[in-house]
């Protein structure tokens, strides 16, 4: 049978189960294929993929209230109560605003996503990838958070970038930013498919890089004048005040 789910869509029960490995959701992801169409199922897998995120990978939220959230939907869809989704939802989102609201969801993400903590580098790569799929809504928001979906970007294939060099040459030594320079405010990424041979060059000399980057994100870098602090703080307050609009159910 064909399917008429995108590629993108198929790809965030990947994102789920192995980047995020978020196994607690399978019995209920089980329920929902067995009983909803494809449409349901893969609107399901995004919106928990957001809330996994949030809730348990970065505010490390307790698992046993989702688990029983999970649980009762399953039911739920199994019996064929068709509010089930709503009241998923629902209850998701009860479990954000009571435990990974934006304050805190945005002190936690600032304090964990460090390039130089190994263990974060899967979550900033979710992180950036996942706004990047929304850039267009996000620089224009109208309405629910939109994502592109047109192509899939592949986490395991971009290459994570920092603005400010991790090794710079004397000359282009910064000691305003050396301490940030792992810093989330700091990283961006390439596609696999730019030219992305900008290794250790100054901000000035990958403007031109970025500029042709297929990355929205990374392309925005080029209109910047210069690469300061203050430029480092405002782009993570904008990272931050995104993320809070995109990880929500």
């Amino acid at each position: 049978q064909e399917s008429h789910v995108t590629a993108w869509r198929r790809d965030r029960l990947k994102r789920l189960t192995v980047l995020l490995k978020h196994e607690l959701a399978l019995p209920l992801l089980l329920a929902v294929h067995a009983t909803a169409d494809e449409s349901d199922f893969a609107e399901v897998v995004h919106k928990i993929e957001l809330f996994a995120f949030r809730y348990k990978n970065i505010c490390d939220g307790h698992a046993s209230a989702p688990a029983n959230a999970y649980y009762r939907a399953a039911k739920k869809a199994r019996d064929g109560i068709a509010d089930w989704k709503p009241s998923l939802m629902a209850e998701l989102r009860k479990l954000l605003n009571d435990r990974a609201g934006n304050d805190r969801f945005r002190a936690d993400l600032e304090d964990l996503l460090w390039y130089d903590a190994p263990a974060q580098r899967a979550h900033i790569r979710e992180l950036l990838t996942t706004l990047e799929d929304y850039w267009g809504w996000l620089r224009n928001p109208s309405g629910s958070p939109k994502y592109q979906g047109s192509a899939v970007i592949d986490v395991e294939a971009i290459q994570i970038e920092h603005i400010y060099p991790q090794n710079p040459p004397d000359s282009d030594l910064d000691p305003s930013l050396v301490e940030v320079t792992d810093s989330l405010g700091n990283l961006t990424f390439w596609d696999p498919h730019d030219n992305k041979a900008a290794g250790n060059s100054s901000f000035s000399q990958k403007k031109a890089l970025y500029k042709n980057s297929r990355i929205r994100m990374t392309q925005t870098l080029a209109e910047l004048p210069r690469w300061d602090p203050n430029a480092l703080n405002k782009r993570l307050r904008e990272l931050l005040s995104d993320a809070c609009k995109v990880f929500v159910v």
